[in-house]
């Protein structure tokens, strides 16, 4: 039996920015390990396109992080 989908996060929210950062790092590490596969078989061409793939999943985690702190400042900032 599957188990039942999560309801996702409203946009905008905190949680989502996060749910969406969760995401990106998953996909980080599935590409790690099919780099590290393509590495031990020799496959430089798998290599290069898990290492790009990985750089660009860790770039929008870290994009996506930031603008999760920006959010929160400017949250408090009204609050104030």
């Amino acid at each position: 039996m599957n188990a039942p989908l999560r309801t996702p996060a409203p946009l905008g929210t905190a949680a989502a920015y996060r749910e969406a950062i969760a995401e990106a790092l998953s996909m980080v590490r599935i590409q790690a390990e099919l780099g590290e596969t393509y590495a031990l078989l020799a496959d430089d061409a798998g290599l290069h396109y898990a290492m790009r793939k990985l750089a660009a999943q860790a770039g929008f985690a870290l994009g996506t992080l930031s603008d999760l702190e920006k959010m929160k400042i400017e949250r408090a900032r009204r609050k104030a």
